[in-house]
């Protein structure tokens, strides 16, 4: 789940299966309006910032970015964990993945090779607040 001043945002797939696609709530969580890809994605990583809804798609192992919530544009495949996108610059965005965090230049569209820490989730606060929490919890 990802928030903005807008709202929360939301993916996953409940018990009775299916892919909930895009997801809003705009009154903290009490109920949630469909936006897209009902019944086609289940976003594993959402982040919400610079007016852009950035998601990593795992049904289809893509990172797509919405304005809208609605109409999306993929970008890079690769099997992340988690997004985290810059405070002060949209075109960079990181991506925890197995072979380290790897960093995109251009918003998602490519990312380069993977480098040293392995973290599964980060955070990125403030220009100069990078946060990280590694597979053992750290």
């Amino acid at each position: 789940m990802s928030g903005c001043r807008s709202g929360f945002y939301a993916s996953g797939h409940p018990a009775s299966g299916g892919n909930k696609g895009l997801v809003k709530s705009t009154d903290a969580g009490e109920t949630w309006k469909s936006l897209s890809l009902s019944g086609e994605s289940d976003f594993h990583a959402l982040e919400a910032a610079h007016g852009t809804v950035y998601g990593y798609d795992s049904t289809h192992g893509l990172v797509r970015t919405t304005k809208d919530g609605v109409s999306w544009k993929d970008g890079a495949r690769l099997e992340a964990l988690d997004l985290a996108v810059s405070p002060s610059d949209l075109s960079v965005v990181l991506a925890t993945t197995a072979d380290g965090i790897v960093r995109s230049s251009d918003g998602g569209k490519t990312f380069a090779q993977g480098q040293e820490p392995l973290m599964a989730f980060l955070s990125w606060t403030a220009k100069d607040g990078l946060y990280g929490i590694d597979s053992s919890g750290v």
